[in-house]
């Protein structure tokens, strides 16, 4: 594996592997907030 990871075809896709899932799922759960227009309202 550290073989593999020192080679930077591998670590890139790797990398964005890892991190994809989480930033779709911050993505959708701010969405499914922000979407009620409420949510922000001052008042």
């Amino acid at each position: 594996m550290r073989q593999q990871y020192s080679n930077v075809l591998f670590r890139l896709p790797m990398t964005f592997v890892e991190i994809f899932p989480v930033g779709v799922l911050v993505s959708l759960i701010s969405a499914f907030i922000l979407r009620d227009s409420k949510t922000l309202a001052v008042e």
